[in-house]
């Protein structure tokens, strides 16, 4: 069984090593995204100005009437770090606007469509829905990988040095004791990070799952829908969810997400939305259990919580892949590859 196991390990290795390599690197480049595009486009770290419900509501009036006719899907707010009103439209190309002029903002180096490039890359392999389901069965995949990983070392584990990290003479036997070395360190987080990824992409199934389990209460507050646009779904965030931030604008739904304090998600899962038969006010921190942990699980993912700490050890935990990836690669390869005669 430990040989047929070790032959499994070593062809998802093989054919996993290419995936862990592109998750792991545009992973850990997009932890930085905010920081490299306040870096490269100034501006974007200014004071965020706060605006009345109805200055509010002028604002993305007028982004909706200028992408009226380029299929407007929602728009995201300014906020501290990130002054600026994205735009994503339903080709799902995205515009950068400045927060004060509503122009698109100048990007000489086209730095925020590089940066959704890798994010394209990270969750879709650039491939759709298709490259979506893809990245899903190679998860559950690397899972496997670590799980059986771990099962293969545990008889040799008295022999754990961590000199072996360093794959001294480049033979397949060195290369292999670095990548178990890195293995065994990394498991713990490089479970948490796969894990999460794979919850990500089968998220729907996985929530309703966790509703089941823990509880899936969502209970809503009833309001009058009253006059008026965008202005109207800020007037009711202030009246029933004080403190949240307003974070996206839907307008063919005219709904408005939100952040409260005690949310993990950065554009929050709270809702104020309106309707032709009322308004519903959603407060995400007094949902059932089930989809609070549902929802912790992207800014767990994306080190998007726990502060600079749990950054640090996602971003390392990305390094640390890479590393993990190459060295089993080329442990099979040295491997795989005949030997030359000796002259």
């Amino acid at each position: 069984m430990r040989r047929g196991l070790r032959r499994i390990h070593q062809i998802i290795g093989v054919v996993g090593a290419l995936y862990m390599l592109v998750m792991a690197s545009t992973g850990t480049i997009l932890a930085f995204e905010d920081n490299l595009l306040r870096l490269l486009l100034p501006g974007l770290d200014r004071p965020v100005v706060q605006l009345s419900p109805a200055e509010q509501g002028a604002k993305l009036g007028a982004i909706e009437a200028a992408y009226a006719n380029q299929g407007l899907r929602s728009i995201q707010l300014p906020t501290d770090g990130m002054n600026a009103y994205r735009v994503y439209l339903v080709d799902k190309s995205q515009q950068l606007l400045d927060a004060e002029t509503l122009v698109p903002i100048h990007d000489p180096m086209a730095a925020d469509a590089s940066l959704q490039f890798l994010f394209d890359i990270h969750h879709y392999l650039a491939l759709g829905d298709t490259g979506k389901q893809i990245i899903g069965l190679l998860g559950l995949a690397a899972i496997f990988s670590v799980l059986s990983g771990l099962y293969l070392w545990w008889p040799w584990r008295r022999g754990f040095r961590l000199s072996l990290l360093k794959a001294r003479g480049g033979s397949s036997a060195a290369h292999r004791g670095a990548h178990a070395t890195m293995g065994i360190l990394l498991a713990p987080l490089l479970l948490v990070t796969v894990v999460t990824g794979t919850v990500l992409i089968y998220s729907g199934p996985v929530r309703a799952g966790l509703a089941a389990l823990f509880g899936g209460a969502q209970p809503t507050q009833q309001a009058e829908a009253g006059a008026g646009g965008p202005e109207r779904l800020f007037e009711l965030a202030a009246e029933r969810l004080p403190g949240a931030e307003a974070s996206i604008y839907s307008p063919a739904r005219m709904s408005m997400r939100l952040r409260m304090q005690d949310e993990w998600l950065p554009k929050g899962r709270s809702t104020v939305t309106v309707g032709p038969d009322g308004a519903v006010v959603y407060d995400a921190t007094k949902g059932g259990m089930g989809h609070r942990i549902s929802d912790a699980v992207y800014p767990v993912h994306a080190g998007k919580v726990g502060g600079a700490l749990w950054l640090a050890i996602v971003v390392l935990t990305g390094f640390g892949t890479i590393y993990l990836s190459a060295m089993g690669f080329l442990a099979f390869w040295r491997r795989a590859r005949p030997r030359r005669p000796r002259v």
